[in-house]
C-alpha cells in the first residue's frame, strides 16, 4: 500500500477493513447493482451468493465486478458465487469465474454457466478458471473445467 491503491469491497466489509488498517478514503463500498468509477475504470457490482449453500447468503450483499477495462473489452471478476441469474445473464468478453466447488460452483457447474451465459453479444471469448487447487477445490478442477468449455472459448488457466 503506497497511497494509490484502492480497494472495491461490498459495504458490510468496510469497517472490518478500516479496523484492518486500510484507510476508509482508499475504499469504495459497493451494493449489488451499483456502478461506480474507480481509477477512471467503469465498474458495475453484480450480487455473487449461494443459493443453497450456507456460506455465502444473498442476504450479505456481496458481490463480483464487472470492470470496462476498454471501450470494447469487459473483465468480469465472479467472487464467491453459484451459478445464479446474476451471473449467467451478465454481458462480459472475459469471465474468472470460480470452480472451487465448495464455496462456489463444481468445474462442470461453471462450465455449464459459461457454455450457457445470456449475453446480447453472445457468450464470453475468454474463461478463466479460479478458487481452485490451494484453499479449496483440487488442482485438476482447472483443466476439468477447460475439457467441459465449448470450443470457441478461450480458456486460460493461471496454475
Amino acid at each position: 500500500r503506497d497511497g494509490t491503491t484502492r480497494y472495491v469491497m461490498p459495504a458490510s466489509m468496510v469497517d472490518e477493513t478500516v479496523k484492518g488498517g486500510v484507510p476508509k478514503d482508499a475504499i469504495t463500498a459497493v451494493e449489488p447493482g451499483q456502478t461506480c468509477h474507480v481509477l477512471g475504470l467503469p465498474l458495475r457490482a453484480v450480487a455473487a451468493y449461494n443459493p443453497a449453500k450456507p456460506f455465502h447468503p444473498k442476504k450479505n450483499r456481496w458481490v463480483s465486478y464487472l470492470i470496462q477495462a476498454q471501450p470494447a473489452v469487459s473483465v468480469y471478476v465472479c467472487g464467491d458465487t453459484d451459478a445464479v441469474p446474476e451471473v449467467t445473464e451478465t454481458d462480459c468478453d472475459i469471465i474468472c469465474i470460480p470452480v472451487g466447488a465448495k464455496y462456489t460452483m463444481d468445474a462442470t457447474e461453471a462450465a455449464a454457466c459459461v457454455n450457457g451465459m445470456f449475453a446480447a453479444k453472445g457468450r464470453p471469448a475468454v474463461a478463466i478458471p479460479t478458487h481452485y487447487g490451494s484453499a479449496v477445490g483440487k488442482a485438476e478442477d482447472g483443466p476439468v473445467f477447460e475439457s467441459l468449455v465449448d470450443k470457441g472459448i478461450v480458456v486460460i488457466r493461471p496454475y
